[in-house]
């Protein structure tokens, strides 16, 4: 029995999966600017709930970036020459650089000192797609 296969189908047809990836990201990205105000909370959070992450997340960057070089042990020479490899490298380096601009930035914003303002919600937008950028390159490095 030979029914419809949609792998095969993508495989054939990667043009038009790529063309609905990037139509799905652009209005992804369309609606979430014109989301309205009304679902934000009229209450302020308090600022010890969000530095009670802080020692989590700061170790658990630390232990992915100490651990993740010893993947690429195995295989060095391969990994060197291999492009998903090096957007990889890029966009997390670019990632890294955007943390630490937006905490010299808005420093004020995440003590609770300033209001949310509109370069904060920029900044994670770009924040949310260089961290994506980095996932989707790992995953294709094994492809490419």
């Amino acid at each position: 029995m030979s029914g419809f296969n949609l792998s095969e189908w993508a495989l054939r047809h990667r043009s038009v999966v790529v063309y609905f990836m990037i139509v799905a990201v652009i209005a992804g990205t369309i609606s979430y600017f014109r989301l309205g105000r009304n679902e934000d909370p009229t209450f302020i959070i308090k600022t010890m709930v969000v530095q009670a992450a802080w020692p989590f997340s700061v170790a658990g960057v630390a232990l992915a970036v100490g651990t993740g070089p010893l993947l690429f042990v195995v295989q060095p020479a391969e990994y060197l020459v291999n492009r998903a490899f090096f957007w990889k490298l890029l966009l997390l380096c670019a990632a890294l650089a955007n943390v630490a601009l937006f905490h010299a930035s808005f420093a004020g914003v995440l003590r609770g000192a300033r209001p949310v303002v509109r370069g904060v919600r920029v900044q994670a937008v770009l924040s949310l797609l260089l961290w994506l950028g980095v996932l989707l390159a790992g995953r294709m490095i094994a492809f490419v």
